[in-house]
């Protein structure tokens, strides 16, 4: 009788340890795929693109006018802690930027997690690219190829004042930013849509 009753509790114990290991999320944090979702903002109307920001819980600060005929709207979240720029041409979204206020830990791995998701989705497509850092000398070194902004970045990311990377190819271009101002953290990631964008491509 002891016997089976101590088979008993230990068949439970295995059962509720297994189940509990199931619970575990695979992926401790597994970032949103961005680019999708900044270029699904783009080539439609204002109103369609307010909509979607809006149903994702932010709130429409502002509306505009920047010159040009061209319109900016801001969309904030609650608390302010991440924001959506909207740029629009013709009654068309032609760029939207996505950007984070945080600390210094999580703006530049959020970079490092924009960057990757830039290379993956570029990878298969022609573009050229160009990447900066400005260090706190306020010294700026640009770079032509991801590796040697990599290397420099690894090396001195502690100390940047900024950094920026730009893929662009025919139709469309990526860039992604992290910029420090005072004790203020900012990593950016934007999505243009050429085809939609003002000739000579406005310039924020």
């Amino acid at each position: 009788m002891n016997r089976t009753l101590l088979f008993i509790i230990a068949l439970l114990g295995l059962v509720l340890f297994n189940s509990c290991k199931d619970e575990e999320p695979k992926e401790k944090d597994i970032p949103v795929k961005m680019i999708p979702k900044l270029k699904n903002l783009t080539g439609i109307s204002p109103e369609d693109a307010k909509q979607t920001i809006i149903s994702w819980g932010y709130t429409h600060l502002v509306s505009e006018d920047y010159g040009q005929n061209i319109t900016m709207h801001s969309f904030e979240s609650k608390p302010p802690s991440s924001s959506y720029l909207l740029y629009e041409k013709n009654n068309v979204i032609y760029l939207c930027e996505y950007n984070e206020n945080t600390n210094k830990t999580n703006a530049l791995e959020r970079f490092e997690q924009f960057s990757g998701q830039s290379i993956e989705y570029m990878k298969d497509k022609t573009y050229t690219y160009e990447g900066y850092c400005k260090d706190n000398d306020y010294q700026t070194t640009t770079y032509l190829t991801h590796q040697a902004f990599k290397d420099y970045y690894l090396a001195n990311k502690t100390e940047l004042q900024s950094c920026s990377e730009t893929w662009e190819g025919i139709e469309e271009k990526i860039t992604t930013q992290y910029k420090v101002n005072y004790e203020s953290y900012k990593t950016y990631i934007s999505y243009t849509d050429k085809l939609h964008a003002p000739i000579g491509e406005f310039k924020k």
